[in-house]
């Protein structure tokens, strides 16, 4: 198995390339518990293998490889090697998976990292229940662990799990009103994510026996790099090519999704005819045309949504690396999680941008939303 210690180099797309290396056996010995059907839908959610089961080539990520991550390098920056901790990463990408099965038939998503969407390949019911599956097993996981960390392990993950659930709820009420103010809209698409880049931190530390204020510490990191991350997302989701999220462009402005940078932009405007017009497109019956989708991305930066959404993503992203200075990180770990951080910040482009400073492929992205 590949070891943690041998990280010299601490580039984020190192960090995930050595998640990676250590996640893939792990991870494929904790599917080989479930049942071959479910099995076989769940890797190749995970990119284990395709469709029809061939293996997939050796250096494809399992998922973006972000949260596990944050979850061995909170451990060896309290001191533990990075195995102690490595089947809590495993469970934290389980959920992970889980929450990115149902979110795709929720949202009608046929792409994901650039591939058929599973529930496209499979049908509904069986990417569903194949994400019931992950979710139990992930618990599972974690009460076969060390019995003095299971009651603290399980309390972490299922509240992660409530809040992920709880706010995806909150979301699927006003998926479509043009009344949301961008803190509410704000604090959902937050929600949605910061919970599970919480828990991997937390995990992470406790795994590695940290003390309580080391552990409340990287905790607190995961929370705001996780909300700074799910603000940029949603700006990608306004402004970014396919090639670079893996979905159909304008994919949260083809729903009609109501995320930060639209709610911003409609309650909180700079430019009220820019505004109206916008109100217009999203109260439009039928579907957008394409140049109809372009048009209301570039109304929502006029009219100050992107703005707005980046100030809320940078206050977040300055709260976690304070928090992360507070726990006092050990290297070679503790500047693998800073340059890990920098990618919850990804340079997005405007939504006028020919692509000259588009952000990295989404590969290389901190994770998905969901």
């Amino acid at each position: 198995m590949a070891s943690w210690q041998a990280l010299r180099t601490t580039g984020a797309a190192d960090v995930l390339t050595r998640t990676h290396a250590l996640l893939r056996p792990a991870m494929s010995a904790a599917l080989d518990r479930l049942d071959d059907r479910l099995r076989r839908i769940a890797g190749y959610h995970l990119g284990l293998w395709d469709g029809d089961g061939t293996p997939a080539a050796a250096d494809t990520h399992v998922g973006k490889g972000a949260r596990p991550a944050l979850t061995v390098l909170s451990a060896e920056a309290v001191g533990a090697p990075a195995d102690q901790a490595l089947l809590a990463a495993v469970a934290v990408e389980l959920v992970h998976s889980f929450t990115g099965l149902h979110d795709d038939i929720i949202d009608g998503d046929e792409l994901r990292r650039d591939r058929a969407a599973t529930w496209t390949v499979f049908g509904t019911p069986h990417a569903l229940l194949t994400g019931d599956a992950l979710l139990v097993l992930a618990g599972t996981l974690l009460c076969g662990g060390p019995e003095h960390r299971v009651g603290a392990a399980m309390s972490a993950l299922w509240t992660a799990v409530h809040e992920l659930v709880d706010n995806e709820s909150k979301d699927s009420f006003y998926p479509d009103r043009i009344d949301v103010p961008p803190e509410v809209a704000a604090a959902t698409t937050i929600g949605k994510t910061a919970p599970l880049s919480r828990c991997a931190c937390e995990l992470g530390a406790l795994y590695g026996d940290a003390p309580p204020a080391r552990r409340a510490s990287l905790r607190d990191f995961g929370w705001h790099a996780g909300a700074a991350w799910a603000l940029h997302d949603d700006i990608n989701g306004i402004v970014a090519p396919a090639e670079v999220t893996g979905k159909p462009a304008h994919s949260d402005l083809r729903n009609r999704k109501t995320t930060p940078p639209v709610a911003a932009a409609l309650t909180r405007s700079t430019e009220p005819a820019a505004t109206a017009r916008l109100v217009e497109l999203y109260t439009r019956p039928g579907e957008l045309a394409e140049a109809d989708l372009a048009e209301a991305a570039a109304l929502v930066e006029r009219a100050g949504g992107l703005d707005w959404t980046r100030r809320e993503a940078d206050r977040h992203l300055a709260a976690a690396r304070s928090c992360l200075e507070a726990a006092d990180p050990l290297d070679p770990a503790g500047t693998a999680l800073r340059s890990l951080t920098g990618l919850f910040a990804p340079t997005t482009p405007t939504a006028g941008t020919g692509g000259e400073d588009r952000p990295r492929r989404a590969d290389h992205h901190a994770a998905s939303r969901r």
